[in-house]
């Protein structure tokens, strides 16, 4: 029977440390304005993500205040459209950002074919040149 008590003895002592639960409060006095102000400077599509997100949610919520006069109704549909809107464009920034960086590449790539060809023809022309007893 003494084994049965140390089995249920195990079965219960599962304790597992749970981190400390920290609140809005702790989080906010952990950053510093400074760490928002380099996310924008490092991220370059953020600004431009916030940019469209504040104005159309602005424009949301201000036209269903006025459609249905109910300001916390309005302020959902504001945060709502905020969000989607600044996911969506800042996507559709890094999307095209992307593709201009591929375009770059393969027109440098095509530029270095080029010259690569205009070198060789210009050796060619300098070898039948001298061939023909030219300067």
């Amino acid at each position: 029977m003494a084994d049965g008590d140390d089995k249920g003895s195990d079965l219960r002592g599962d304790e597992r440390q749970q981190p400390p639960h920290k609140t809005f409060s702790d989080v906010a006095k952990a950053h510093r304005w400074d760490d928002f102000k380099n996310v924008l400077k490092e991220e370059p599509c953020a600004r431009e993500g916030l940019i469209y997100g504040i104005a159309s949610g602005v424009g949301v919520g201000l036209l269903h205040f006025v459609r249905n006069g109910r300001p916390v109704g309005a302020g959902n549909w504001a945060v709502g459209t905020f969000a989607a809107v600044a996911i969506c464009a800042k996507q559709l920034c890094h999307y095209q950002k992307v593709h201009q960086r591929s375009k770059a590449h393969t027109l440098l790539e095509m530029q270095s074919k080029v010259a690569t060809h205009v070198k060789g023809f210009e050796a060619d022309q300098q070898d039948g040149d001298k061939s023909r007893g030219g300067k």
